[in-house]
């Protein structure tokens, strides 16, 4: 599978009343397939050990042990690993929800700043040490604290709204920062793909565009300038990666499967598998 056009997915995030979430371990192997990804909140990591890749928007970044990682709410991204395997470790943030007893920002200043950052990705302590700082003491306080408790809440607060407003402040990317792509635009059809695949039902690029309040050609244009594809082509990739996980994790026939992801007949989920998996619904099935 070419990894650089593997389907976008929405990954979901435990929210909690304080707008903050618990650290989460990533194990990243050699050989693992992370499916680009988006959140509706920002994420921030710590590469505890091992190296790899980043990619989002259309690069390929390399990371090491010690980097640190941060992304906008909706934008597409995912980490390989190298011959060393990778380990990290996450925290989902929804800053305008952030609080805390005295120091609490308003939510719309911070709505503000997050509208102003250009600049997401891999940041190295030697090119940004006081992001590179930010994010590292904002992960130790998560795993060592509670954010709600005072004087941690203070803390914590104090030192987001420092990093969004550093961040808000960098003009330009470079080699190890990419420049963050305008997915929110295109969110509610990639939401739409998703609940219509779930349900057995088809979808169209005409209805993707009307939920995205845009005409259906300048939607091709900003999807594809976002995703990297087609609209078309990414409902076919979404179909496949359900399939797949049929493949694997049920007993039903292929036809019925093929049938409960959108397709018509079973000739064209064959010959759509084949290209973009490498090998046949039945080999894909009896190679797990």
């Amino acid at each position: 599978m070419d990894l650089s056009r593997i389907p976008v997915i929405f990954e979901h995030a435990r929210k909690d009343e304080n707008g903050y979430f618990l650290p989460s371990l990533c194990h990243l192997g050699r050989d693992d397939i992370r499916f680009l990804h988006y959140h509706d909140v920002l994420e921030i990591g710590l590469c505890i050990s091992g190296s790899g890749y980043c990619y989002a928007n259309g690069q390929k970044t390399p990371f090491r042990e010690g980097d640190v990682q941060l992304f906008l709410p909706n934008q597409p991204h995912y980490d390989t690993a190298g011959d060393d395997n990778a380990l990290w470790t996450f925290v989902n943030i929804e800053p305008p929800r952030i609080t805390s007893p005295h120091l609490s920002p308003d939510p719309a200043f911070i709505i503000g700043l997050m509208g102003k950052i250009r600049v997401s990705g891999i940041f190295r302590e030697d090119e940004h040490p006081g992001i590179h700082r930010a994010i590292r003491d904002i992960i130790g306080l998560m795993q060592s604290t509670r954010p709600t408790d005072s004087p941690a809440a203070e803390l914590m607060t104090a030192k987001l709204t420092a990093l969004l407003i550093e961040l808000s402040m960098i003009e330009e990317s470079n080699t190890t920062v990419i420049e963050s792509p305008r997915a929110d635009v295109i969110v509610p059809a990639l939401h739409l793909v998703s609940s219509a695949i779930s349900r057995h039902k088809s979808i169209t690029v005409g209805q993707m565009a009307e939920v995205c309040f845009m005409s259906e050609s300048y939607f091709r244009k900003i999807f594809s300038s976002v995703m990297g594809e087609s609209p078309k082509s990414y409902i076919v990739r979404q179909q496949i990666q359900k399939a797949a996980g049929l493949l694997v994790t049920t007993k039903a026939p292929i036809a019925e499967i093929a049938s409960r992801c959108g397709f018509e007949d079973v000739s064209t989920f064959y010959r759509r598998f084949v290209k973009i998996c490498g090998v046949s619904p039945t080999k894909y099935r009896r190679a797990d």
